[in-house]
């Protein structure tokens, strides 16, 4: 159930496990090593999915991820992050 079958039969999580072309990393001699990146941070960053990695160590997809505007980029329907603790405020200690 949940988690598994999310990760195993969405149609999202399927098509960045699809095989893509080199695309502009086909002449890259650290292609062999990396193969293109991460998938899926080249989708929730908007970079096509056939280009470099946002983080590729030869510095290829900064200025991809620059030129992408920021309305494009995919984004989660809600947030799914912790909220954050209240801080408890100090309890003062009385003295003798």
């Amino acid at each position: 159930g949940g988690f598994t079958r999310v990760w195993r039969e969405s149609e999202l999580f399927l098509g960045l496990r699809e095989p893509q072309s080199a695309g502009a990393c086909a002449s890259c001699g650290a292609f062999d090593a990396c193969q293109g990146g991460c998938m899926a941070a080249k989708f929730f960053t908007g970079l096509p999915l056939d280009g470099p990695d946002p983080e590729c160590v030869g510095g290829d997809g900064e200025e991809l991820l620059a030129a992408v505007p920021i309305a494009l980029a995919p984004r989660p329907s809600q947030d799914h992050s912790k909220p954050a603790r209240p801080q408890r405020a100090a309890i003062p200690v009385a003295g003798n």
